[in-house]
């Protein structure tokens, strides 16, 4: 005896067809696209690769793959974990682009410590100093160190705890965190 095939039924069909739409609705676009979901991506990106510009570069970079591939969202996860991914991919990317090189911003460097009128030899000393900065940071903790480049780039205490949506405490203890394993090292 075979099985007796039934017809579809279309109601079931519909159902299944329009729970697995392909792409954002209109709705799910505009929350990551959001100023406090970007807000939250950044905070992502900066404890990946740790530097300001370069988390605004991934931020951007992760918007551009929304843009190109909307219509391929399948619905498997939330919008905004597929868009979280996205922005790791994206980090990802410019950490194996960048690997090797080295980020020294010599001429804000110029302008905190040394001001605008600042001899070769004051640039080289201060070159150094920041190089042997970067290089001691790479054995701190990274969000330790994504915390104490923000501290040395003028941001308040209260600015990087919603940046990183910690509280301030964490973030004072970041800081101290950073700065004992930074002496140890420059200092040894």
């Amino acid at each position: 005896m075979s099985p007796e095939i039934l017809p579809p039924d279309f109601e079931v069909v519909d159902q299944i067809a329009d729970d697995h739409q392909v792409g954002l609705s209109d709705e799910e676009f505009a929350s990551l696209i959001s100023p406090e979901f970007r807000d939250k991506l950044q905070s992502a990106a900066l404890s990946r690769v740790h530097d300001y510009h370069d988390a605004q570069d991934v931020v951007q970079t992760a918007y551009e793959r929304l843009l190109k591939h909307r219509g391929g969202f399948e619905g498997r996860s939330a919008p905004t974990t597929w868009m979280h991914r996205i922005l790791i991919n994206a980090a990802w990317t410019h950490h194996y682009r960048n690997k090797g090189k080295e980020t020294v911003h010599v001429d804000e460097l110029a302008e905190k410590t040394l001001g605008v009128e600042s001899s070769p030899e004051e640039l080289f000393e201060a070159t150094e100093l920041e190089r042997e900065i970067n290089q001691s940071l790479g054995n701190v903790h990274p969000s330790a160190a994504a915390v104490l480049r923000l501290v040395a780039r003028g941001y308040t205490q209260a600015e990087i705890a919603k940046s990183f949506g910690i509280t301030k405490n964490a973030v004072k203890i970041r800081i101290h965190r950073a700065r004992k394993i930074l002496a140890e090292e420059l200092y040894n």
